[in-house]
């Protein structure tokens, strides 16, 4: 019997990666119901109900997941989008924060938690708070300040987003995601040659790199140069 699950939540986890939803529901469905505690069926197929939007029912068989004692960082991941979604907001909130209890390096849910404080309150310190806090014993960890760079876009604030990015991508060089982030931020800010530097410094180091390239079309645009933009668009 437990070979038999095994096999079929193997089969419905390849379903689910080949972008099968419906089908992959159902074989959950059919698991948890000949295995009602299993944890990882319950985990998996209340992964799937939020996937397919049905926030209430993955909501509930989240929590299933978690009485049966399938006490994941990932469990309490799809709770707290499922209560998001749902717009019960506090206790997404406490289940973010349970998240990162269990899993501080998941920088998802930090920054996920950041959006979820900012939509409810537009409080700028709260909402970086999940950023901040963990960068106290970490100051210089590259993905949690791309990641805080990028919660300050969402939040509006353009010109600060743009000072960090830059400063990011200036400390890190080698580092493409950065460079790229950083140009199309600084052309959103108003500054197209710090915008076309970044990009040229991605190209560098990927001249083939077709998100590099496309972000030497936008590059150009925003430096007036759609010539020039035509002719990276041959490359």
């Amino acid at each position: 019997m437990i070979d038999q699950t095994n096999a079929m939540l193997s089969r419905a986890s390849a379903l689910r990666a080949q972008g099968r939803g419906e089908e992959a529901l159902a074989l959950y469905r059919r698991i948890v119901s000949e295995a009602p505690s299993h944890g990882l069926a319950l985990y998996s197929l209340a992964a799937v109900l939020g996937d397919e939007g049905a926030f209430q029912e993955a909501a509930d068989v989240a929590q299933r997941a978690l009485a049966v004692g399938f006490d994941r960082a990932e469990t309490w991941l799809v709770r707290a989008r499922a209560l998001a979604g749902l717009g019960r907001f506090e206790p997404a909130r406490a289940c973010f924060e349970a998240v990162l209890t269990r899993r501080p390096d998941m920088l998802a849910a930090r920054y996920e938690l950041s959006q979820l404080v900012w939509m409810c309150t537009a409080d700028r310190d709260g909402a970086l708070a999940p950023f901040d806090q963990a960068l106290l014993s970490n100051p210089a960890e590259p993905a949690l300040l791309f990641a805080r760079a990028k919660a300050l876009e969402y939040m509006g604030e353009i010109e600060a987003a743009q000072n960090a990015m830059a400063s990011l991508a200036n400390s890190r060089p080698q580092d493409l995601p950065p460079q790229l982030a950083a140009a199309y931020l600084s052309a959103a800010a108003g500054h197209a040659d710090e915008a076309m530097a970044f990009v040229e410094r991605a190209l560098e180091r990927a001249p083939d790199d077709m998100d590099a390239l496309t972000a030497h079309e936008y590059a150009c645009l925003a430096n007036g140069r759609p010539g020039a933009a035509a002719q990276s668009d041959q490359r």
